[in-house]
Formats: C-alpha cells, sequence, structure tokens
C-alpha cells in the first residue's frame, strides 16, 4: 500500500496536476452546495469534515502534506466564509500534526527510516530548547503568550522534515512546485476579480471580507488604491504568496517543457505578474528582481533565457496595462527615494537601540512577545517588535536569539544548497528558484511566522535538501552496480 500510494505521488505529470486542481475544485464546490442543499450547520458540517480529514491524513501522511500545501492557500477565504468562528485557522495546524503522527508512525513500524543529518536537527534542537527556557522568562507576558509562540515558532519547522522525505518518496520536487503554480490560476483570478469590483463589492459578500479590506493612497497620484487579499486573510499574505509564484514561475520558464506545459505556466505567470502589480505590495515589486538576478548566479548559466523571454516581456506589456493606476500611484515611492523602507526599517534600528541593556541583551522579554500572533490572547493588543524582522528573535530571546536563527539557517542553507549542486544543470532552474526564494524569506523576512510562507517555507527547504541525499543514493546504488558487472 505504502509503494503504490508512492508512485502515485511520483507521477504528477501536467494531465494528473490538472485533473488533481479540478478534483479539489469540484469536491470543495460540491460541499458548499450540498451543505445549503441539506440545511446543514456550515460550521459543524466544516468541522466535522475537518476532523476526518485530519484523521486520515495519519493513514497517508504524504498525501497529508499536498493538502495543506493546498489548503494554505484557501485558509483565508475558508476563514472569511465562516467567520467569526476561528478553527478554520487550526485545520491547517491539524493536517500537519496528522502528518507528523502518521510519519512518526511510519518510523515506529520501520516504513520510514529517518534520513535527516543530525547537524540539521541539531539547531532545531537548541531554538526549541531556547524557547522552553523563555517560557519562564520574568520579564515575559502572559503564559498563554508562550504557548503561542511555541505555535508560531516552532509548530512549522518539522515540515522540512516531511519535505525531506518526500523526495525520498520518489515525489520530484519540479513537479510539486509546477503543480502548485497551476494551482495557483483560480486563486490569482480571484484577487484581480476582487480588485477590479473594488472594496465595497468584496466588503458586501460578509464581515470575515470585509475585514480583509485594505487600501492605500492617495500617494504620487489622487488615486485610491485598493489591495486585494484573494483567498488570504490578509493582503500581506497574499503578497507573500504572489512572491513565492513570481519567483518560481519564471525559473520554471527557462525549464523543457512540452508545449501543453508551458502554455499553462505562461498562463500563470502572466496572471501572478498582474497580480503582483495589482496588489500593490511594494516589497515584492523590489524583491523580484533581487531574486532574478540571485536565480541567474546561483544557476551560474544563461541557457534557458530565450524561452524565458517572450513570455516575461509578454507579461511585462500586460502588466504595464492593466496595472497602470497602481503603478502610476505607487512607484513614484520607490525610484525617488526610499521613504517607504525607511518608515519600516527604521522601528527595526531603533528597537536594536533602545534595547541594550544587560537584560535585553541576555534574557530578552520571552518567547512569543514579539509576535503578532499573541494579539489573540492578550485581548487584540499587538507587540511593539511585531512585524521588526531580526529585531523580533532579539527582542523575545536576546542575542541568543538571533544565534539560534543563524546557525539554524546556516544548517537548513547548506542542506538545500546541497541539494540544488546535485542536480544536471540543465535541471536546476526550478530548485534554483526555490532557493533563492527561501533566501529572499530567511534573510528579509526572519523569523518565517505567517501564512502560507511558514508552509512553503520549510517543506521546499526540506525537498531541496532530500534532493541532495537522494543523489548521493543513487551514485551509491550506482557503484554498488558497476562493481556487480564488473565482477
Amino acid at each position: 500500500m505504502q509503494a503504490a500510494s508512492t508512485t502515485r505521488l511520483a507521477t504528477l505529470d501536467l494531465r494528473t496536476q490538472v485533473l488533481a486542481l479540478l478534483g479539489v475544485i469540484a469536491v470543495l464546490g460540491g460541499f458548499f452546495v450540498a451543505t445549503a442543499w441539506l440545511g446543514w450547520d456550515f460550521a459543524r458540517a466544516s468541522v466535522l469534515i475537518g476532523a476526518g480529514i485530519a484523521f486520515a491524513v495519519t493513514l497517508r501522511w504524504r498525501w497529508g502534506i499536498l493538502a495543506v500545501l493546498v489548503y494554505v492557500t484557501v485558509e483565508g477565504l475558508v476563514g472569511n466564509l465562516l467567520y467569526p468562528e476561528t478553527y478554520p485557522v487550526l485545520l491547517k495546524d491539524g493536517l500537519i500534526a496528522g502528518a507528523y503522527v502518521g510519519f512518526g508512525t511510519s518510523l515506529l513500524v520501520r516504513q520510514e527510516r529517518w534520513m535527516v543529518p543530525k547537524w540539521v536537527v541539531y539547531p532545531y534542537v537548541a531554538l526549541v530548547a531556547l524557547c522552553i527556557v523563555e517560557s519562564f522568562n520574568p520579564r515575559g507576558y502572559d503564559p498563554l503568550v508562550a504557548l503561542v509562540g511555541f505555535r508560531v515558532l516552532v509548530f512549522y519547522i518539522p515540515l522540512f522534515v516531511l519535505g525531506f522525505h518526500l523526495v525520498k518518496s520518489g515525489l520530484d520536487t519540479d513537479r510539486l512546485a509546477v503543480f502548485l503554480i497551476i494551482a495557483s490560476i483560480p486563486i490569482t483570478v480571484f484577487g484581480i476579480a476582487e480588485y477590479l469590483a473594488g472594496a465595497d463589492a468584496v466588503s458586501s459578500l460578509g464581515p470575515g471580507f470585509a475585514r480583509s479590506i485594505w487600501i492605500v493612497g492617495p500617494e504620487a497620484t489622487s488615486d485610491i488604491i485598493f489591495r486585494p487579499a484573494s483567498t488570504f486573510a490578509f493582503v500581506g499574505h497574499f503578497g507573500s504568496y504572489l512572491l513565492f509564484l513570481g519567483v518560481v514561475g519564471f525559473a520554471a520558464l527557462h525549464a523543457p517543457a512540452t508545449l501543453p506545459g508551458r502554455v499553462v505556466l505562461t498562463v500563470a505567470f502572466a496572471l501572478a505578474g498582474i497580480a503582483i502589480v495589482l496588489q500593490a505590495q511594494r516589497t515584492t515589486w523590489v524583491l523580484m528582481p533581487v531574486a532574478i538576478v540571485l536565480i541567474y548566479v546561483l544557476n551560474r548559466q544563461i541557457r534557458g533565457a530565450s524561452r524565458a523571454a517572450p513570455v516575461v516581456l509578454i507579461a511585462i506589456a500586460l502588466v504595464a496595462t492593466v496595472g497602470a493606476p497602481v503603478l502610476e500611484n505607487r512607484l513614484p515611492g520607490l525610484t525617488s527615494g526610499v521613504d517607504p523602507f525607511a518608515n519600516r526599517l527604521s522601528p527595526v534600528l531603533a528597537g536594536f537601540a533602545a534595547n541594550t541593556s544587560i537584560g535585553d541583551i541576555l534574557i530578552g522579554h520571552g518567547t512569543g512577545t514579539a509576535l503578532g500572533a499573541a494579539r489573540y490572547v492578550t485581548g487584540g493588543q499587538v507587540p511593539d517588535a511585531f512585524e521588526s524582522a531580526w529585531y523580533s528573535p532579539y527582542y523575545m530571546f536576546g542575542i541568543w536569539g538571533l544565534l539560534a536563527y543563524v546557525w539554524l539557517y546556516l544548517a537548513v542553507f547548506r542542506a538545500a544548497w546541497h541539494g540544488v549542486r546535485s542536480l544536471p544543470k540543465q535541471r536546476r532552474w526550478i530548485s534554483s528558484g526555490l532557493f533563492a526564494y527561501l533566501l529572499v524569506e530567511a534573510v528579509i523576512f526572519t523569523p518565517i511566522n505567517y501564512p502560507p510562507t511558514n508552509v512553503l517555507f520549510w517543506i521546499f527547504a526540506g525537498m531541496l535538501a532530500g534532493q541532495g541525499v537522494g543523489a548521493r543514493a543513487a551514485d551509491q546504488d550506482a557503484e554498488i552496480h558497476q562493481t556487480a558487472e564488473g565482477t
């Protein structure tokens, strides 16, 4: 049974990807229609179905990871539809916990063999230990804040292990990345449709959608810009998702593909490009070119650029046409100076400068005290160090927080880079794109806290690392086979 599941996972070709996407849409649509037609309590039905799926994931943890990758992209939509219920946020955690249980059980019954190097695990153990110790920090808040900190800071990192073993199961990293790019089409279309419909139309969908409304401007022009959140709970989450699509989608355009595959990738990339502009997250506008340069540097070749160039030019033309009002309003803020980024950087630098006492440096303020998620247990109060990048672990753990994350990332990127280099040059494009995306996220947005990044980051980091071990195993098998033939 396990081998059969592995084989099906390894055959995610274009036809399978499209059928899987249509299947997910059909199942979700059927659930909504059936619930309304039968007069069921929608919230209770969702809980029962979610619990059933989480239990099934314990039996097939690999499919559970795929379910998490799909659900994290529509988590906000489900939350908006069921608002003010909060359990849709926990469904993702239930799926992940089920996958952890399933994988752990597979280890116990020896269906799986632990393959992750110890030197990758050690910094994670150190981070967990630091979170435990800092939970008793006398400068901390309510103990519930520490529990929230555990969920946000350490719960998702073991996805690295599951991603690592996904590759060992035969699931190709490139195919999974392409599947997610294809699956993004309805999500980006929904986001574009939200922008075109306007904030009032989106608010009319219900109170859950109204809370996601985000408007900016006027800036360089008199226009007010509505930033759509698509199927996410917050515009920033949609922006992070678009960064993933833009970077990895650009890399995928360079890889060899069939004509139908190239057409679908072209459509997905063009829609992502339009959504990136209309969503108006200037951080993404800046990081996209940086990541693109990184892709070429990491891959050490430009062969394949001829495949991508026509698509990129078409996408730029579409983006410039459809997104002209947004670009005219927000782009001058980038070209005329660094004010938008100075406004984000200055609180971080000011935070470091203001917290230089012995207590700040050596013990910080406690687990979870710099996380936005703490608002769920503090009556909505958001910490001052909220969304403060590298200042956040310093604020919580002192200098030890910075050292723990540097150690963790050095280990993770060492393993992931080995996986990228293990591939033939012509097959490195998508892996290079994933590595560039991971690097940008780690450097700019540490710690990795928010969906969908906290899922995408650790799963694909693990898959890249797993490629390296898989390549070594293949080389060893080839040597053994050659030796056997020689004798």
